[in-house]
């Protein structure tokens, strides 16, 4: 999964990225857990919060959401 969620960490515009590594950081405390996917998650989410307000996608807060309900970020992050 972690090759999923480094081309997703790529994309910091694209919606359908941000949803996706949103729901691999959901899952991410299964099994197949890959410590490289939250780190993945956490650098898609900083690139998608540094591009201008007009441009970031809502899905940004998805993400951060599912980081912080993962304990992988502190909710003031971000």
């Amino acid at each position: 999964m972690h090759l999923v969620a480094e081309r997703a960490a790529g994309h910091p515009a694209s919606l359908d990225a941000l949803l996706l590594m949103a729901q691999l950081v959901t899952h991410a405390h299964t099994a197949w857990h890959d410590e490289a996917v939250p780190r993945h998650a956490r650098t898609l989410l900083q690139a998608a919060a540094a591009l201008p307000q007009d441009e970031r996608p809502t899905e940004t807060a998805t993400l951060r959401r599912a980081l912080v309900e993962a304990g992988e970020i502190d909710a003031a992050q971000t």
